[in-house]
């Protein structure tokens, strides 16, 4: 394949030059292929809500243009990539004619990026701009977005449409993350599981005549690129929609035959097992776009013009295509991520300083602004975290290690020399600011360095976090930890006893899989799946009963952290604190998380639905947004210098 160039176009009188917000979406992507048809219109795009390099938006853009053409010409996209041209925000070209924002349910809506690129057709005297969502059965006008769309374009004189369309059939789109869970979900439960799927239907609850009205983004983007080549007035308000839905029964046959899945809509949500209810929760948004037969797909758009886009549906032959090819791209994107996580440790820097004549290994990686320190769980390698760092590097530097003690130095190593070891790593690597993210034991020596260094915290993450101590209500406790802690006291009292308890524990981890797949009750087995760890930890969660020593050690560390309690500091931590506990963790309970939480001056506490002890190596990339979310508002919180309200927020998320 010939390389590319990328040339600045020289735009002469005639020509007209469109900025595209949202280029890197399938509507916004075949926008631009059909605009750049016509030999006088080049196209702009913004690089805001996306990380796509220049010759992969050309590759976007081409393949939506070799739609139509099932053999494209190479020539074809060199001349794309010709008429492309990436834009700032803060200085666009004087020349731009007019200006479309695609929002998009996957890439959503930053609306402060959506008020400058109003400010900057204002500088520039841009006179047309339009706004593009995803989502019909929200009123168009009626949203505070768009009443403040309207209110800025009105104020500076500006010719303004807003679009409202029916689902998307392909990628950037409320289909899309529908299909996005599936594929997730499905990876996930067959990593525990492999022959789940065999036995079972993923279930979803839907009125049985239930039906999707679906736009085919080829034939949506002409429609809107007619706009663009208009001269005539154009109401406020536009909803694109198909003149014909589609069979939501239809629809999942043509998913599961595209997925490899049997995907059943039922009309009970009572016959829904447990891990049909996670993906019904995990996709509760698209569930907004299913409508009964008999509705016509505009009877509430109040005074709204409807427009049904010729062409807009595809036939199922087209449909499972179109899912296949979805698919294709999701099993290449995960294929990437294994293939990065596997690599991660070569990215990481390695590094070693000597403390109390004990070398204390310890490994960064990412080149952000913000700093995270890892506090790793007792007794644990750095294996569950890969999928996790391979998310977070991308946007911070990053510290980790093993915690000591365990296999080297002996004993007494306990949570105060946790705490010497964070202390030794900041000022080796003269660390400022920092936020802490600690799982299983690491909370309480993360609210150790804290109370040390006040002013270097910025927040603090706790993820499946164990406060157990001696005082502690027992009914917080797991099973696990009520027998571990039986085992552990033994031992330390009795070390002649390591390798009896060692096998013990070694038994407990390496118990056989119960085969549940058939003639078991549905739910039984959906909570069982849902709770198992995945096997690929397995040697992993034996690593502390490798030997006599290592298992002495490891009990010897955890009666020491039994023997601190960290409750009463709690009110004295003056930084956010996120506290995040899973449905199904075995090791240490959700209820503990959730009644500490409630011990600090400013804490909110998620609960994960359908998750384990080992969420951060189950669902990276959801652990790694939820603590991007959670690590800027608080940096913002404190750039400012005003401290969050006192408060105390639950969630629940699937």
């Amino acid at each position: 394949m010939p390389s590319l160039s990328f040339k600045t176009p020289h735009l002469c009188e005639t020509v007209q030059e469109i900025l595209i917000q949202g280029i890197d979406t399938s509507l916004g992507s075949h926008f631009a292929a059909v605009l750049m048809q016509s030999p006088d219109i080049y196209v702009s795009y913004l690089p805001a809500g996306t990380s796509a390099t220049a010759k992969e938006i050309v590759d976007r853009v081409f393949f939506a243009a070799a739609e139509s053409n099932p053999k494209p010409e190479d020539r074809r996209r060199q001349q794309i990539a010709d008429r492309l041209r990436k834009h700032d925000i803060l200085t666009m070209a004087s020349n731009i004619a007019e200006v479309w924002y695609f929002a998009g349910v996957a890439t959503g809506v930053e609306a402060d990026t959506l008020s400058e690129l109003i400010g900057g057709c204002l500088s520039i005297g841009t006179k047309t701009f339009h706004y593009v969502a995803e989502d019909l059965n929200d009123v168009p006008g009626q949203g505070l977005l768009e009443a403040e769309i309207s209110e800025r374009c009105k104020t500076g004189g500006i010719q303004y449409t807003i679009f409202h369309l029916s689902p998307l059939l392909g990628s950037g789109g409320a289909l899309e993350n529908f299909l996005s869970e599936l594929h997730s979900l499905k990876i996930e439960i067959e990593a525990k599981s492999p022959q789940y799927f065999d036995f079972q239907a993923l279930r979803y609850s839907a009125p049985r005549h239930a039906t999707l009205n679906l736009i085919a983004p080829a034939a949506a983007a002409h429609l809107l690129a007619g706009f663009a080549r208009s001269t005539v007035p154009t109401a406020s308000s536009y909803v694109l929609t198909s003149p014909c839905s589609t069979n939501f029964s239809a629809l999942c046959e043509a998913i599961g035959i595209a997925y490899g899945i049997s995907l059943l809509p039922v009309e009970e949500y009572a016959t829904l097992n447990a891990v049909d209810r996670i993906f019904e929760e995990r996709t509760s948004d698209f569930r907004k776009h299913l409508r009964i037969e008999t509705d016509h797909p505009a009877d509430t758009l109040l005074s709204s013009e409807a427009i049904f886009v010729k062409d807009a549906a595809l036939d199922e032959e087209m449909q499972i295509a179109v899912f296949e090819s979805i698919r294709r791209r999701q099993e290449d994107a995960l294929a990437t991520r294994k293939k990065q996580t596997a690599q991660l440790p070569g990215r990481l820097a390695h590094k070693t300083l000597n403390r109390s004549g004990f070398p204390l290994e310890y490994y960064v990686g990412g080149t952000g602004e913000q700093t995270i320190i890892i506090l790793n769980a007792i007794g644990q390698g750095l294996e569950y975290w890969y999928p996790l760092l391979n998310e977070l590097i991308e946007d911070y530097q990053v510290f980790i290690w093993e915690p000591r003690g365990t296999v080297s130095p002996p004993p007494p190593f306990g949570l105060e020399e946790q705490v010497n070891d964070v202390d030794a790593i900041v000022q080796q690597e003269a660390i400022e600011k920092c936020h802490l993210i600690g799982w299983c034991t690491g909370p309480k020596v993360a609210m150790e360095f804290y109370l040390r260094h006040p002013d270097l915290v910025q927040s603090m993450a706790f993820l499946n976090g164990t406060f157990k101590c001696v005082g502690s209500p027992e009914e917080l406790d797991s099973s696990y930890e009520h027998n571990l802690e039986s085992l552990c006291r033994l031992l330390v009292r009795k070390p002649a006893m390591a390798d009896s308890v060692m096998k013990t524990l070694m038994a407990r981890v390496d118990e056989a899989e119960v085969e549940l797949l058939e003639g078991a009750d549905a739910e039984q087995m959906s909570v069982s799946v849902l709770s198992r760890a995945n096997p690929s930890l397995k040697s992993y969660l034996l690593a502390p009963f490798t030997t006599n020593a290592t298992t002495l050690n490891y009990a010897h560390q955890l009666v020491d952290f039994w023997d601190h309690d960290v409750r009463a500091k709690a009110s004295d931590v003056r930084v956010p604190v996120l506290l995040v506990g899973t449905e199904y963790d075995q090791v240490a309970t959700s209820q503990a998380s959730e009644q500490a939480a409630a011990l600090f001056t400013d804490s909110r506490y998620v609960l994960v639905r359908g998750a384990t002890h080992y969420c951060l190596y189950d669902r990276p990339q959801f652990v790694a947004d939820m603590l991007r979310n959670f690590f800027d508002l608080s940096s913002k919180a404190r750039s400012t210098n005003i401290m969050a309200p006192t408060s105390l927020s639950h969630a629940s998320v699937a």
